[in-house]
Parts: structure tokens; sequence; C-alpha cells
């Protein structure tokens, strides 16, 4: 069974370990404000990421919900990176090219991403200090149980009848699928 968090989970956890040390901040949606009203300060680089929004997927009648996601992930460098613009659109260059054809580790349990794009982030205009570029894009996560989970005996054999003529008085004209 697959839930929003183990979403959430896996990919910040994917994104992470792909940037390893060249990133200091990995995390989903901003971490608010300190006491005095302020933003709290963002150690660069960083990926801020944000389910933006979400709609009902493509039912792959497994009788899981398809649960549509738009994310937007903001990669993030201080104003006072070296060679700022060519950097913070190869910083989301890279995270683009991971994006692409990523499943999270989660196999069937999320759609291959779709729809991506990139552009000039406008993480948040007051936050003076920050450049940013976005990768945007649409996945859906596929929530609950799969009906269709291998439990039980799985079949070591498939054989095939033709109907009309199938049942016992036919099993000699039944057909051996190979596996």
């Amino acid at each position: 069974m697959t839930t929003i968090s183990d979403f959430h989970a896996a990919v910040k956890a994917q994104i992470a370990a792909y940037f390893g040390a060249n990133v200091n901040t990995v995390e989903w949606y901003e971490q608010g404000d300190l006491e005095s009203g302020q933003p709290k300060p963002i150690k660069t680089p960083a990926i801020i990421l944000e389910i933006e929004s979400a709609d009902e997927g493509d039912d792959i009648g497994d009788d899981r919900t398809p649960f549509a996601c738009h994310i937007t992930a903001y990669c993030i460098l201080g104003r006072k990176t070296p060679d700022l613009q060519i950097q913070v659109r190869s910083f989301a260059a890279q995270l683009f090219a991971l994006v692409r054809k990523n499943k999270w580790g989660l196999a069937h349990s999320v759609s291959f991403p779709s729809s991506l794009t990139s552009g000039e982030g406008k993480f948040d205009p007051e936050k003076n200090g920050y450049e940013s570029w976005y990768v945007s894009w649409d996945q859906t996560v596929y929530l609950g149980d799969d009906v269709w989970a291998a439990t039980g005996i799985t079949p070591t054999e498939v054989w095939l009848g033709l109907s009309p003529e199938i049942g016992m008085p036919y099993v000699d004209k039944y057909i051996k699928e190979a596996p």
C-alpha cells in the first residue's frame, strides 16, 4: 500500500542522495517563519518541493486511487554564487534530468513523470538574497492497495482453449502458452 507520505519520502531521499553534499537543503514545502515573523533563512544550495495541486488521474483498473500531482521543485542559490545565472540554470537542468523517467523507487505505485517544464522561479520575491529556477512536472501516485497484488499460488502453466470448444471435453484441443 502506497501513501502520499511514502511518495514525499521517496522523492526527497532520491534527490538528497543524487546531489549529496552539493546541496544543503532538500525539503518539502517552506519551513515557516521565525518568531520575529521573518522567513526562516534557507541554507543554499537548496531544493524546496511542493505538490501544488492534484486531481483524479487515470484509473488503471487495480482499485487504487490515482492521485495526479502537479509538483514544483525550486532550485535555489544564494545571490553571492559566482556566475549565478548560469549556475542556477545548471542546477535546474541537473534536477530536470533526475526527474525525467524517475519513479523514485516506487515501481508500479507511481506513473512516469510527464509535462516536465523549467523556468525562472519566483520562489518568494520577498526573500532577498536568493535566485531560483523551478522544475515542474505531473506524476500520478496510486494510493491504496492493489487488488491484483500477487498473493496465493502463481500458475506455472497456461493453457488456452478457443470458445465454444472449452471445458473438460475439449482439453486435448487446448494450446499450451510459453511463459
